[in-house]
């Protein structure tokens, strides 16, 4: 894997994230098994269905 390619798979992921905030294509960058922990108090998700609302409502307080 070249570097181009992965900042090709980080710019998709983050687009999906803060600026489509379309929670379906963002999990599907992550594992079933993923474990997050966010920079504020109680930001931590584990596994796909956690993770999915942790997205959901951090995708609700994106203002801009």
């Amino acid at each position: 894997m070249t570097n181009r390619t992965v900042m090709d798979i980080l710019r998709a992921f983050c687009l999906a994230w803060f600026e489509r905030r379309d929670t379906a294509e963002t999990l599907g960058f992550l594992a079933d098994d993923v474990s997050f922990v966010g920079t504020g108090k109680s930001e931590r998700a584990n596994g796909k269905a956690e993770m999915g609302e942790y997205l959901r409502r951090d995708m609700e307080e994106i203002t801009e």
